[in-house]
């Protein structure tokens, strides 16, 4: 894990500032920064979080003796000893997967390698005899990879404020905050919060060359991987067996090898689920498992989490119960920093604030249960109407809510209705700003509606967030964080099973919950309520000073927001419109 940073142009004053840009995510990889020139009009720059082959021997960026290729990576490949395999006439210098990535992109076919990868990444690669310079990212888009493309040339990084003393200036993006304030979008559409600063899209490779005149050409942009489209013939039983399968190997390839790494633990279905894999599977080895918890607090779940611990004795656990109320606007301010974005709730505080407790434990990996609702239907007020469309077109007899009639109509209807809901709220001054609203419903082609929406939730409604945020919460305090539900192999798996193996008699993640008995403590299976990272919002909003309201550069900027209005709004909607204030003056009109 790791931060990169790149420069493809012939203007030999931008290179000279590639040590500045690195220093900028300098916390994505404190173990050791370095810069090269690869040529000269393409230098590359690297900050490493040192977890595979710890040795300086791997350092980076990586050069290919062979081919004169060069690459820098962030991110980490699971399967790496297996794909090693591919390679038997190569000599290797390390134990790295980036040292066997290269290799593999320089000997084979850069799609067909990627769709052989198991993990989650962003690197960018010179090929020298080509004279072409190769973007890519992971499928889920975990690993950021942020660019802008001008004149100048081309200028890429893991984070947008690396780019800054590479001569870009932070402009709004107007389309973003609209998305983020009505739709809490984050990550959507290849675009950030800065105008004419874009994110690679997860599944895919961009190529770009240099023309004689010495301009960066952008030759294409392609996917390397697809979502499955069609389910498939298998039998309840023989889902439950393999899915039980598929998450043991998830989780035990993502348990680090060389440094010290925990689970995090919430009481929740999922993350109950990877750790109690991970202790069932692996008795012989000690698991730091930790919990953030909140003594006489109802939303509290550290009873169940107990249920592991107390299972499982070869889980370590730790449990964090003095996240500090009192440093709310220190705090916060910090996160938008590392976010670059203005924050939806308050959960990615108290998210951040656990961060650094666990960095300084000297932990410099975690597994999490992130991405398990979105793979297994676990929000059943947006899944649950699609499973019975499902089963009314298998002739099911059952009567739909008036939620499902809703979902029965066509997708350009349904985005019609999303959009323009939002005018009730009355915060608007103009209301045809929302026809920057992106489209909430697209057509994957599933023959499986359930399956279509778990498509849009991992492209669109949540994941694209969560990856956001757990990366940047994570880097922030040099940590890596990998999730087990996100492994391709069991996505893809997942997509290709119909809507009744996932939802079922009113319970979500059905399969999940039969693959987990005996496993996972009986009761956190029986639950049926479901909380997310919880944060004592109701203490920290008393810190919130709402002059902010008044300040006239915010209200000229955001011209469209009735600011008189949104003190009364719903607290959403105050709450929104608040870390975007901060956002603005952190970046925008910094004092």
């Amino acid at each position: 894990m790791c931060g990169i940073v790149g420069i493809f142009s012939n203007q030999n004053s931008l290179h000279q500032k590639i040590d500045e840009a690195i220093n900028n995510i300098h916390h994505r990889g404190p173990d050791f920064q370095t810069s090269k020139k690869i040529n000269k009009n393409l230098s590359f720059g690297h900050a490493r979080l040192a977890i595979v082959d710890l040795n300086e021997r791997s350092h980076q960026p990586f050069y290919d003796a062979k081919t004169g290729n060069y690459i820098i990576f962030n991110g980490e490949i699971y399967n790496y000893k297996e794909l090693k395999k591919l390679l038997p006439h190569r000599e290797f210098h390390t134990n790295s997967d980036t040292e066997i990535l290269l290799y593999l992109l320089s000997d084979l076919n850069p799609k067909e390698v990627l769709n052989q990868c198991n993990g989650m990444f962003a690197f960018a690669l010179w090929k020298e005899k080509e004279q072409m310079l190769v973007l890519g990212r992971d499928r889920f888009g975990k690993k950021p990879l942020f660019f802008t493309h001008n004149s100048e040339g081309l200028k890429f990084a893991s984070e947008s404020k690396a780019l800054r003393p590479l001569g870009v200036n932070f402009e709004v993006n107007h389309e973003a905050v609209i998305n983020y304030i009505f739709e809490i979008t984050i990550g959507k559409n290849e675009q950030s919060f800065f105008k004419d600063i874009y994110q690679l899209k997860n599944g895919c490779l961009a190529i770009y060359t240099i023309n004689h005149e010495g301009n960066i050409i952008h030759e294409k942009t392609e996917r390397y991987w697809n979502y499955p489209k069609q389910t498939r013939k298998i039998s309840y039983l023989d889902a439950v067996d393999e899915f039980r399968s598929l998450i043991k190997k998830a989780v035990n390839t993502r348990l680090a090898e060389e440094v010290d790494f925990a689970i995090m633990i919430s009481g929740g279905l999922d993350s109950s689920t990877i750790a109690s894999f991970a202790a069932e599977f692996n008795p012989d080895k000690k698991i730091t498992s930790i919990s953030a918890i909140y003594p006489g607090d109802e939303k509290d779940e550290s009873y169940y989490a107990k249920m592991v611990t107390e299972k499982y004795k070869n889980l370590n656990p730790v449990w964090i119960d003095d996240i500090d109320h009192k440093k709310f606007n220190e705090t916060i301010k910090s996160v938008i920093y590392h976010l670059e974005c203005p924050i939806a709730d308050g959960s990615l505080i108290a998210q951040h604030v656990l961060m650094k407790k666990i960095s300084e434990m000297g932990i410099k990996v975690i597994l999490s249960g992130n991405g398990g609702d979105e793979v297994l239907a676990g929000y059943l007020t947006i899944f649950n109407p699609p499973k019975e469309i499902e089963d009314l077109k298998a002739g099911k007899l059952s009567i739909p809510s008036v939620r499902t009639f809703y979902h029965m109509l066509p997708n350009n209807i349904k985005n019609y209705i999303y959009r323009n809901k939002h005018k009730k709220l009355g915060i608007l001054t103009y209301n045809h700003i929302l026809g920057k609203i992106w489209k909430r419903f697209t057509d994957y082609g599933t023959n499986d509606l359930l399956n279509n929406y778990l498509i849009n939730g991992l492209e669109h409604w949540t994941l694209p967030n969560l990856m956001w945020y757990e990366d940047r919460n994570s880097m922030a305090a040099s940590i890596e964080s990998r999730c087990p539900f996100l492994d391709f192999q069991l996505v893809e798996f997942l997509l290709q099973l119909p809507a009744s193996f996932k939802i079922e008699k009113g319970f979500s993640k059905q399969i999940l919950r039969d693959a987990a008995k005996g496993i996972v403590p009986q009761p956190i299976l029986d639950r049926t309520d479901k909380q997310g990272f919880h944060a004592p919002t109701d203490k920290w909003v008393e810190h919130i000073d709402k002059n902010f309201l008044k300040d006239l550069d915010f209200k000229t900027e955001f011209d469209y927001l009735n600011l008189s209005k949104i003190e009364k709004a719903p607290f959403r909607m105050f709450w929104r419109t608040y870390t975007l204030y901060l956002w603005y003056k952190e970046f925008i009109k910094k004092e």
